[in-house]
């Protein structure tokens, strides 16, 4: 296993530090590569890069590399390619696969092992393409902001007004950082992104293609589609989030969220302390009242060992479960976690706030990806 992996990285770096100094842009850069399954057997791979223009509206425009993985068809006669997008935005899953192989978890662990069956599974169909988002994953430049949000203080309410100012501060900070290293962000958009798979479609010399993809890799999927109609044969996409529903509109959320908890009140253990008028009716009274009269809750704060003061209020108890009411692992147990907090008890809500308000990410760098930025200002709704 050893020797395979550092024979992959050798042939690797000497293939591609002798060829990409004479890049063009639709140049495609491909180099042996060995992918460990975790069972004492390995797949044989490509990966490398795909070069493209920055901005595709600047004649003059720098090129960057997209990082593609490539496998070859098991069928006897392989039919159409498949182009296989990830989510995010600023997923990658290149780097689901390479990090089993280089060290960073058992390769039969996790994300990994589902990943390998979905290429075995798609490779009986024809080629199988992973591809990078612009900006993510393998892709150069690889776009991080080099900063994280700060929501205040834990002894100071939140609000919509020190949100929206969070969140522009972060996105300026974070786009300023990319300009001055001469980056052209103009060119980070879905648009963009469709003419790459279009134009590494041409490079590798396929016709049509086939596209899989899930959550915002549906959206770049759609994007191609409909920018890229003649090139598509099939497409299968799973967690569908259309062009013009990048955020879910609230009376949406707010259905969802009462139905979940109308079914959770039928649990038997959850039924004998359903207060009366149900869950939904008895939280949306207490974020009333917190708004009207916060309570502040001492905890320990679980990353330092200190002991903080946290303020809550209406909107720290909204914030606080919004990721749980889209993250399915999160989901289940939902209904049970609100149940302490209408007797009285806000200390798995004070550490949820510290975990929100702390850094994204105490290192320097790799707080997030500028791509989700990006992409939910470049996404290229319809006009209505």
């Amino acid at each position: 296993m050893i020797i395979k992996r550092i024979l992959s990285i050798l042939i690797f770096t000497l293939f591609t530090a002798t060829s990409i100094l004479a890049q063009n842009a639709g140049d495609v850069f491909l180099a042996p590569d060995i992918i460990d399954t975790g069972d004492g057997h390995h797949m044989m791979a490509q990966r490398g890069y795909f070069f493209a223009p920055e901005n595709r509206s600047d004649p003059e425009s720098n090129l960057i590399a997209i990082g593609i993985l490539v496998f070859a068809s098991t069928a006897e006669t392989p039919g159409t390619p498949i182009f296989a997008m990830a989510g995010g935005p600023g997923g990658s899953r290149i780097l689901v696969i390479k990090a089993g192989t280089e060290g960073v978890g058992h390769p039969a662990e996790g994300g990994l092992a589902t990943e390998l069956q979905i290429v075995e599974d798609l490779r009986t169909v024809g080629d199988v393409i992973f591809i990078d988002q612009r900006g993510s994953g393998l892709s150069v430049p690889l776009m991080d902001c080099p900063n994280h949000q700060v929501l205040g203080a834990f002894d100071q309410l939140l609000s919509a007004e020190t949100l929206d100012v969070a969140y522009r501060n972060f996105a300026l900070v974070c786009k300023q950082a990319w300009l001055d290293q001469g980056r052209d962000i103009d060119g980070y958009h879905a648009l963009e992104m469709a003419d790459d798979i279009d134009e590494l479609r041409a490079a590798l010399g396929y016709e049509k293609i086939s596209l899989y993809a899930g959550s915002f890799g549906s959206q770049w999927g759609f994007t191609t589609l409909r920018r890229h109609p003649e090139i598509i044969e099939r497409v299968l996409f799973r967690g569908l989030e259309g062009v013009d529903h990048t955020f879910d509109m609230p009376t949406g959320t707010l259905t969802s969220v009462a139905a979940i908890l109308s079914a959770a009140e039928q649990d038997a253990d959850i039924a004998p302390h359903v207060p009366a008028g149900g869950i939904l009716k008895a939280i949306t009274m207490l974020i009333h009242q917190l708004d009207a009269k916060p309570v502040t809750v001492a905890v320990t704060d679980e990353e330092t060992g200190g002991v903080q003061n946290v303020v809550i209020g209406g909107d720290e108890l909204r914030g606080t479960w919004r990721m749980s009411v889209r993250r399915q692992n999160e989901l289940q147990p939902w209904p049970a976690s609100l149940l302490p907090v209408l007797a009285g008890d806000f200390s798995e809500i004070a550490q949820r706030v510290i975990a929100m308000k702390g850094p994204m990410n105490a290192q320097p760098t790799n707080n997030r990806r500028a791509m989700s930025l990006a992409i939910d200002c470049g996404l290229s709704p319809s006009p209505s």
